[in-house]
């Protein structure tokens, strides 16, 4: 399946200030490339100016990059997407001194061929929401979760931590780590939805209640979704900014490639079935024109004949000379020929190699005599010449001074 078909999925985006900052800080972009399908949220830090400006810059470092270079492996250009984002930022930072001390969070989902990829650093976060069960996809690397994974606070007290907004790694420092990035691809199901979002909505809403607004599929949109999110963290107290992004898949990227498939099987089917019956046209075209000309010709052949010579059998073509009568006959079965003189003197020959189409070769001229009277004194001769596969040439020759009547009598063998 083509990088760029897309058809299957559907972003709805939102990105609000909230209820207690002066500006927003987070930035968000999705986009389509040569790479696939992006999408990314970013969450900034640094006071209003140099967090805005981090985000901002992480996400236009993102986008130039992967739309200018496209990388084999999606999980590498996650990385190096997200890399080139950390040197965006610290290479601003070093031109404008007073934005020293910026960063951002970053994730980063990429849709590559029916496949999705995804990388984060910091707390942002992105959840699967799928037939209304909710999963966290990502790692915040945060305090807090250290101290979760240690075993020292569970998830819900790391939630209410006084040093739960405490991150322990982001864009914009020199050493940051590199982007971790999800070993496992996701092939998507029909109806799934990818949530990716800062902490202002992860901090201000559960997951069970994530989970059931992005569950009503078929009673709000993916944006009223995505606004209704927004809305209930506002109503939650809204303390940070809040920035909402939805992929969801109507359909399953899979059975669409199989149906794709199926599609062009069907189409090439068709083209043969129409080439095939194209054929068969042309050839019964030139059987039925084949048939006409032998009609014709045998039409031609029929009109010199003679009676005798029954009409599916074979045909003649005679020249009379003065004492002799030259007969070409072709036949298609094979043949006696009966000749009478007199109306009394009958001579057989059978001409069987007149008809047998298999053979290259036929037999030789043969030459037969004949009394023509009781008291021996006059013969006749007769010959029979292979002319083509299926034509003799049959010749008599009168040797007598006195006129004779020659009857030619042809059947079938």
């Amino acid at each position: 399946m083509s990088t760029k078909d897309l058809s299957y999925c559907h972003v709805a985006e939102r990105t609000d200030v909230g209820c207690k900052r002066q500006a927003n800080e987070d930035n968000l972009v999705h986009f389509e490339c040569d790479n696939g399908l992006v999408a990314t949220v970013c969450d900034g830090m640094g006071g209003h100016v140099g967090g805005a400006v981090a985000s901002q810059t992480a996400v236009e470092a993102i986008r130039a990059f992967l739309t200018d270079n496209y990388v084999d492996n999606p999980r590498s250009a996650i990385v190096m997407a997200i890399d080139t984002a950390n040197n965006a930022i610290l290479e601003k930072a070093r031109l404008q001194p007073e934005l020293t001390g910026m960063g951002s969070t970053c994730v980063l989902l990429l849709v590559r061929d029916g496949k999705v990829y995804i990388g984060s650093v910091g707390d942002s976060r992105v959840y699967l929401i799928r037939e209304r069960q909710i999963r966290q996809l990502t790692k915040d690397q945060s305090f807090v979760q250290m101290l979760v994974d240690c075993g020292e606070i569970t998830r819900e007290e790391a939630e209410i931590h006084p040093r739960k907004n405490e991150i322990t790694n982001c864009l914009g420092i020199e050493n940051m780590q590199p982007a971790t990035v999800l070993e496992d691809d996701i092939i998507p199901q029909a109806g799934d939805c990818f949530l990716l979002c800062s902490d202002g909505l992860s901090g201000m809403v559960g997951d069970d209640a994530i989970s059931n607004v992005v569950s009503r599929r078929n009673e709000l949109t993916t944006q009223q979704r995505v606004d209704t999110l927004v809305e209930l963290a506002r109503q939650n107290g809204g303390l940070d900014n809040i920035t909402v992004q939805i992929v969801e898949f109507a359909a399953n990227p899979a059975t669409i490639k199989d149906n794709e498939r199926l599609r062009i099987l069907k189409r090439y089917a068709t083209i043969a079935a129409a080439c095939f019956a194209a054929l068969i046209v042309v050839i019964l075209g030139v059987v039925l024109s084949v048939r006409l000309i032998r009609s014709a010709m045998t039409d031609t052949h029929r009109q010199g004949r003679s009676d005798n010579v029954p009409d599916t059998v074979l045909t003649i073509d005679s020249v009379e000379y003065r004492n002799s009568i030259s007969v070409n006959i072709k036949s298609s079965t094979p043949t006696i020929v009966t000749i009478t003189y007199n109306d009394s003197l009958k001579k057989e020959i059978e001409l069987d190699a007149v008809v047998k189409q298999d053979m290259d070769i036929f037999p030789k001229p043969k030459e037969e005599n004949i009394k023509m009277d009781d008291d021996g004194t006059m013969l006749e001769t007769f010959s029979i010449d292979s002319l083509k596969k299926d034509t003799c040439q049959l010749v008599l020759s009168d040797m007598s001074s006195c006129p004779r009547k020659y009857m030619i009598v042809l059947q079938p063998k």
